[in-house]
This record gives C-alpha cells, sequence and structure tokens, in this order.
C-alpha cells in the first residue's frame, strides 16, 4: 500500500473518530446533527426528547450510556415543570433529573423552591430537594392565607397531592434577621387547599425557644387562628373566655379541642374534629354546657363513590338553646346532595328540612331532582322539586311542588323547544303558577331563513303552540303564538345616532268564543353626543286589540317619552331625567344627581327628585368622602326630607391610621326622627408586624372583644361592622367616582 493510500485510510478514520465521538461520551458539539436516539440537537445547545416530553438546554451537554449530562446555565422543562441549576443529569431509563449547585424548582403547581440538590421524576412528579427553601404564595396554599407563608429546612419530598419535609421550620414574618415567631419542626406535612401539620415543633419567638408542643396544625378549611384564645362581652354570656388546644392523631384526623368560660352560662366544652377518609372528608363540631340545657352538633360531610362516580354531600347541624346565633334557638338543619357522572347524561338529587324554635317558631323541607342529558339528536333536562312549610300557626300548611321538563335543538336556522311544566295539586287552598301541558315553539334568526322581505333588518321570527293551565283561575286552553321582533341597526348622522325596535305579536286561544289578541311595541331612542355631553331622547309605546283569558298575556297600554341628560368630565358628573306618560298625563319625577371629585381627596354625592305633579320635593341624599391614602378614610352620608324639613338619617364611617402601628375605625348611624343611635361602632387594631391585635366594642350591643390573628390568614379580628341580626352596617351609599 503506498503512501497516498495510507493518507485516504487515515483520513477517513479520523472522519469516522469524530461522527462517532459523542457516542464515546464526548462532548456534544454545538452543531446541528442527530443523536442515537433520533433527537435532533440545535445550534445553540438545545435538546428536544419528543418521545420523553422534556426539553434540555445547557452550555455542554453530553451522552452516554442513556444519560445525559449538562452543565453550565442548565435549563430543563419537562410536565409543566422547570428546572435551573449549575449542572445537571437526565436519566433516559429512570425518566429522573438530578440538579446540583445552585437549583430553582418550579412545581407544576407554580411553587418556586430553592435549594442545593434536588432529583425528580417526570412521569410520576415525584421529587425530593435538599437544603431548600420556599415562598408559599396566597394563591398556592389557597384560603384563608392572604399573604406568604415562608419555609425551608434540610429536605423537602414532594407527592402529587402533599409536600413533606424533615428538620424544617415555617413562618409568615420573613422581613427580619430574627422573625418575631418561627416554628421549628422535626416533620413538616402540606396539604395544599386542606391543612398544614407540623409534628414534634418548637416555638420560638424573637430567636428564643418559648415552648414545645407534639403537634401544631393550621386547617384551611377552617378560618379562625389556631391555639389563640380570645376574649370579651356580650349580652348573652357576660365577660367570656374561649381557650383552645390542638390534638393530631394522624395525617387524616386533627381536630381542636375548646373550652368556654363565662360569667352567665357556665363553663362550656366543645371539640372540632376534621378527619379524612379514601375518597372522601369531613368535619364534626360539638360543643356543649349547662348540663347539655345548651348544645351543638354539627356534621359537614363530602364523599366520592367510585367507580359510580357520584358525589354525596351531607350538613347535619342539631343546636339546643344555642347562644351561638343572636338569640338562644333550637334548631334542626338537615340536608343531603347527590350529584351523578360528572359526564353526560348527569343527574342530582337532594333534601333538606329545617325546624326552628326561637321567637317565631317553623319547620320547612325541600326536596329536588333534576336530570340532564342528549336526547333525540338535542339536549333534555328535567327537574322536579318539593317544598313543605309550616310557621306553626293557624294558617294551613303550605306545600309546592313543581315537574319540569325541557327539550331543544338545532333546526335549521333556529331551535326547537319543547317545555312541559306540571304543577301538581297538594290540596291547597291557594296557589299561582302557568302549566304547559305542553308547550312547543320554534325561534329562528329570520335573516337566515331565505326570506327576501326581511334579508336587511336584523330579526327573530317565533312560532308555537302549547295547552296551558293557569292557576288560580284554572284557565286551561290551547295557545298559538306568531312573534316577530326586529331591531334594525343604529342610523348615525354626524354626532347623534337613531336606534329602532318593534315587536309584533298575534296569540289564538281556540275557544268556542275564537278569543285572540294582538299585540304591538316600538321604541325610538335619538342620541347625541357633544364632548363630555350627552343627550337622550326616547319614545315607547305598546298597545294591543283583542282579549287574553290568560293573566301571563295580558298586556298594559302604555305610551311615554323620556329626557336624559349627563355631562361627565374628569373631576364632575351631572345627570339629569325625566318625562312624561302620555297615557295617563302624568309627570315624571325631575331627578337630578351630581357626583364631584374636588380634589384627589374630597369628593361629593348629591340626589334629589321633584314631583311636578304635586308640586313637592324628594328627599335629598348626600354623601362625602375624604380619602388621605392610606392613612385616612372617612366617609358621612345623610337623608333630608326637604318637604318637612326635617333630618332624617345620619351614618358615617372612619377610617384612621395613626401611625405604622396603631389604627382606628368607628362605625356609626343616627336616627334624625326618633333622636337615637342606630349603631355605634369602634375599633382599634395594634400592628404587631405578622400579628394583629383588635379590641372592638358597639355601644348599642354593649359587647366588647379581644382578638389576636396572623395578618397572613383572612381572619376577622372582631366582630366589627355587624347588626344584632348578623346584618352588615354601612353608610347606604356609593360615591360611584
Amino acid at each position: 500500500m503506498n503512501n497516498r493510500n495510507l493518507l485516504c485510510l487515515f483520513v477517513l478514520n479520523v472522519v469516522l473518530l469524530l461522527l462517532c465521538w459523542p457516542v464515546w461520551g464526548q462532548k456534544v458539539p454545538a452543531l446541528s446533527g442527530v443523536l442515537p436516539s433520533g433527537e435532533m440537537l440545535a445550534p445553540t445547545g438545545k435538546i428536544n426528547l419528543k418521545a420523553h416530553k422534556i426539553n434540555l438546554k445547557a452550555h455542554k451537554i453530553t451522552l452516554s450510556s442513556n444519560i445525559y449530562t449538562l452543565s453550565g446555565d442548565v435549563h430543563v422543562k419537562a410536565s409543566n415543570m422547570s428546572i435551573e441549576s449549575d449542572e445537571a443529569s437526565y436519566d433516559v431509563a429512570r425518566n429522573t433529573v438530578a440538579a446540583r449547585g445552585k437549583v430553582v424548582f418550579t412545581t407544576d403547581k407554580g411553587v418556586e423552591y430553592h435549594g442545593e440538590g434536588l432529583q425528580v421524576n417526570v412521569v410520576t412528579k415525584h421529587w425530593e430537594f435538599l437544603d431548600w427553601s420556599v415562598a408559599f404564595s396566597a394563591n398556592s396554599l389557597g384560603k384563608p392565607f392572604l399573604d406568604t407563608l415562608y419555609a425551608g429546612g434540610a429536605k423537602i419530598e414532594g407527592l402529587p397531592n402533599e409536600v413533606i419535609a424533615t428538620d424544617s421550620y415555617v413562618t409568615t414574618c420573613n422581613h427580619l434577621d430574627d422573625p418575631h415567631y418561627e416554628i421549628r419542626a422535626e416533620k413538616l406535612e402540606i396539604f395544599p387547599g386542606d391543612k398544614v401539620i407540623a409534628h414534634k415543633c418548637d416555638v420560638y419567638l424573637l430567636g428564643k425557644l418559648i415552648f414545645r408542643l407534639p403537634w401544631f396544625y393550621l386547617s384551611l378549611r377552617e378560618h379562625q387562628s389556631p391555639i389563640v384564645p380570645e376574649f370579651g362581652s356580650n349580652a348573652t354570656e357576660g365577660y367570656y373566655m374561649r381557650l383552645r388546644y390542638q390534638y393530631v392523631v394522624n395525617d387524616n384526623n386533627i381536630g381542636t379541642v375548646r373550652l368556654d368560660t363565662t360569667t352567665k352560662r357556665g363553663e362550656g366544652l366543645g371539640i372540632n374534629h376534621f378527619y379524612t377518609l379514601p375518597e372522601g372528608k369531613g368535619e364534626l363540631f360539638l360543643y356543649g354546657r349547662e348540663m347539655l340545657k345548651e348544645y351543638v352538633v354539627r356534621l359537614d360531610h363530602q364523599q366520592v363513590i367510585e367507580p359510580a362516580d357520584l358525589n354525596v354531600e351531607f350538613h347535619g347541624d342539631l343546636r339546643g338553646n344555642s347562644s351561638f346565633t343572636n338569640t338562644p334557638t333550637t334548631l334542626t338543619n338537615l340536608s343531603l346532595n347527590l350529584t351523578g357522572p360528572s359526564k353526560r347524561p348527569m343527574w342530582r338529587a337532594g333534601y333538606s328540612t329545617q325546624k326552628n324554635e326561637s321567637t317565631v317558631s317553623s319547620e320547612s323541607s325541600n326536596a329536588n331532582l333534576s336530570y340532564t342529558a342528549p336526547a333525540a339528536g338535542g339536549n333534555l333536562q328535567y327537574s322536579s322539586t318539593y317544598s313543605r312549610y309550616d310557621n306553626g300557626g293557624a294558617a294551613a300548611i303550605n306545600q309546592d311542588m313543581w315537574n319540569r321538563m325541557s327539550w331543544t335543538r338545532q333546526v335549521g336556522a333556529g331551535i326547537l323547544n319543547m317545555r312541559v311544566d306540571e304543577h301538581p295539586d297538594l290540596g291547597q287552598q291557594y296557589y299561582t303558577g302557568i302549566q304547559r301541558l305542553p308547550d312547543i315553539y320554534y325561534e329562528a334568526d329570520a335573516q337566515k331563513m331565505d326570506m327576501d322581505f326581511l334579508s336587511s333588518i336584523p330579526s327573530r321570527l317565533t312560532v308555537g303552540w302549547g295547552y296551558y293551565d293557569e292557576r288560580p283561575g284554572d284557565v286551561r286552553l290551547n295557545r298559538y303564538l306568531f312573534n316577530y321582533s326586529a331591531n334594525p341597526r343604529a342610523i348615525k348622522m354626524g354626532s347623534t345616532s337613531l336606534t329602532m325596535n318593534g315587536n309584533l305579536r298575534q296569540t289564538f286561544y281556540g275557544d268556542k268564543d275564537a278569543t285572540a289578541l294582538y299585540y304591538l311595541s316600538s321604541s325610538v331612542n335619538l342620541q347625541t353626543t357633544i364632548g363630555p355631553l350627552q343627550h337622550s331622547l326616547s319614545f315607547q309605546r305598546q298597545q294591543s286589540d283583542g282579549y287574553s283569558p290568560f293573566q301571563f298575556d295580558s298586556v298594559y297600554p302604555t305610551e311615554a317619552i323620556t329626557d336624559n341628560i349627563s355631562l361627565i368630565t374628569n373631576t364632575q358628573k351631572i345627570y339629569i331625567s325625566g318625562g312624561k306618560d302620555l297615557l295617563f298625563k302624568r309627570w315624571q319625577d325631575v331627578a337630578i344627581r351630581t357626583e364631584s371629585t374636588l380634589d384627589k381627596r374630597w369628593s361629593m354625592q348629591h340626589s334629589a327628585a321633584y314631583d311636578p305633579n304635586i308640586g313637592s320635593w324628594r328627599d335629598l341624599t348626600s354623601g362625602v368622602t375624604f380619602r388621605d391614602t392610606p392613612r385616612l378614610f372617612t366617609q358621612v352620608s345623610t337623608r333630608y326630607d326637604l318637604a318637612n324639613s326635617q333630618l332624617r338619617q345620619v351614618t358615617g364611617n372612619v377610617n384612621w391610621k395613626m401611625d405604622k402601628n396603631w389604627g382606628v375605625q368607628w362605625m356609626g348611624g343616627y336616627d334624625g326622627i326618633n333622636k337615637q343611635f342606630l349603631y355605634n361602632e369602634y375599633l382599634v387594631t395594634r400592628d404587631l408586624h405578622c400579628w394583629n391585635v383588635a379590641f372592638n366594642y358597639s355601644a348599642e350591643q354593649r359587647s366588647f372583644g379581644l382578638s389576636f390573628r396572623l395578618k397572613a390568614l383572612e381572619i376577622s379580628p372582631a366582630k366589627f361592622g355587624y347588626g344584632k341580626g348578623g346584618q352588615t352596617l354601612g353608610n347606604g351609599f356609593s360615591t360611584g367616582m
């Protein structure tokens, strides 16, 4: 073999060596090519392993024995998870990614973990992280969280519906070198949307160990601060103190023991137990005091029964002389709801009963059944409802039942509908309603029905027949319907637009007298806009000829004209309206409403009306708002009787942030007619950085309360702004600005 042949053989071997280099575990050149598995390697060092649904990106990528090794600005994405690290490897056979160095791991739930060592199975989504830290957002945990929960530790393990950490800490105070409080746990379990459990935990305040607990949990279903006592006074219990102590049987059974000490009702003992079953969960609450003269038994349970795909919801509430309501109440409240398959056909059934023995006694029951399924090329819906009410008086027991069925199907340019509404006679003396036995009609877009004379006018056409029974008159007749409604497009003339619509309806009732009703309605609106000024003039008219034996078909003639003027600028809104009933020759009220923004802090609102028919003014309502964000918010509203020159009512609200720590709120209402306060409420809060302490006082209810809460939790600090009946107190007006 001559030298030239040797040179050619040498060059050929070098070429083969270069082509096989990636297989031998060397660096992948930053050139496009085909890897042994068939995936493409992009020039930027990216690999898209379509068969494994994973993307790899790094400065350097090598492949050896089905293991990809990545280094330098590593990015891995798989199954809605992402990893950023200094180094990583991907084992194709085991579907696992191992990352090292500074690692940022974002789970498929959107939670971002930081640490130094991570291993993830991209198929099962099981992962383990070392030397980790995380900031759980309020959205990732769900209510009652309003702010971030911070955690970290030596090791954490992620499962599809649970996160388990060892030698970890948790706090909502992460803005200080030594948090105000911190819970360090040997084991921490987080069940998103359900609960957080810490085992063998130490509670630290300002970096110092205060006490140790065998367990500590926070229920994400119960909106109250754990363990924290409450103090206060009210008319029913006198002075009270409420204490709570938690217990954990296992991950599926946790609860709180409650002890109430009161000066008027003695001691009360209760238990609040949360449990989790296979495909189910629930809450049991038991409470009693005064030798069980007062008691509460409440059970809420949810269960999924497989493979029937059946959802069960049960609620039971039994109370005797309970002061948990505003007046001592004996109550029985039971409900059961069943929901069938999540896919069609679907059905739902429910039953509830309630008996209330208080100032006014009553008893009621309700049952319902619904069914939805495709049928005959359309959609079928059926429902049945039953109700029974007894107020314990001399009046007859009120019972009512409805059976309803509807079927709809798209036919050509419209929809064919059939409806049946049956109202059985349950022996009542009086009830109302329209029974359709049955009702069939077809509603279509007239423009799509090849009707040349209507092709240019947007309109709907309806034809139908039904056999009706109207109670209480017991009118039973056929009803034949023709209805046409037109909504022509607006006509624009510069800054003015003209809109019109009309409706024509003809009904026949099939009785021996050949009863029929003709109905026609129309409206015209002329609107002009010139800068901030808008003027709208409207005319409406409806008339009929003939007679309808049904009340629901009755037509009352109207003919009216209305006028509206509005002026809207950045600082001012003025609305003026009026009109006249042309049929009865009566003027509508001339109403005026103004909303003014005096500057960034002051705004005002006024409204009044004048009745031209009797020459009298309606009440004048006024409101003034002062905002000095974020320190002060004040709102005052009044109602003044112009006709009698008398102040009817004044309501007010003040929210004053005195400094970064202290806040004061006041809410009051005064009755000018009876010269007395309707409510007079105070709330003082102290910011303890990650905690709040609140003191509330109600002068009218003669009650006060002292409570503590974590700022990160959506928990009411105290009963502030609620009346004796539990209604929300307020100013009764909105600035609308």
